[in-house]
């Protein structure tokens, strides 16, 4: 390998690391969300996290994993379009994929409001699915900026 290839490549790698770390550090702050919510009701005790527990690995199921599903179809669309150097296609297209997240999230909020009953119907404790519940409900406000900021992240 030649001197003037490594020097092309090194470029490369510098080109690729400016565009990786702001979404490194995106998806880094998405997940000490979880993580710190975790550790803090950790502090208040055994019940209230196990119902916070189960209130994460339920989102996790229901709601964000299918985001992150539907936002990965972004990358593809974004990717072709600005391939064939269509850029006022790319903004379209985030567009749609925001407003279609954002309405794939109210079933998924419904759902969160009675995450306890499906909880319990599921045969899981009656008390760790209530404050799993309650942790769900106040999980909603997140759903809907996970979804945009799956968007985003794809866009970029």
């Amino acid at each position: 390998m030649g001197r003037a290839s490594r020097e092309k490549m090194v470029e490369e790698a510098k080109k690729q690391m400016r565009l990786a770390v702001p979404l490194i550090a995106a998806n880094m702050l998405l997940t000490f969300l979880q993580v710190i919510s975790t550790v803090v009701v950790g502090h208040i005790g055994e019940e209230v996290l196990a119902g916070v527990a189960l209130a994460i690995s339920f989102a996790a199921v229901t709601g964000f994993s299918m985001l992150l599903g539907m936002g990965c179809g972004l990358e593809t669309i974004c990717g072709q379009a600005f391939g064939a150097k269509n850029y006022h296609l790319l903004g379209v297209q985030l567009q749609k994929a925001m407003l279609v997240l954002s309405v794939s999230c109210i079933p998924v909020a419904i759902m969160w409001c009675f995450a306890d009953d499906i909880l319990v119907f599921l045969r899981q404790d009656p008390e760790t699915s209530t404050k799993a519940g309650v942790y769900a409900r106040w999980m909603l406000p997140s759903l809907f900026a996970y979804g945009l900021i799956q968007c985003q992240i794809r866009f970029l």
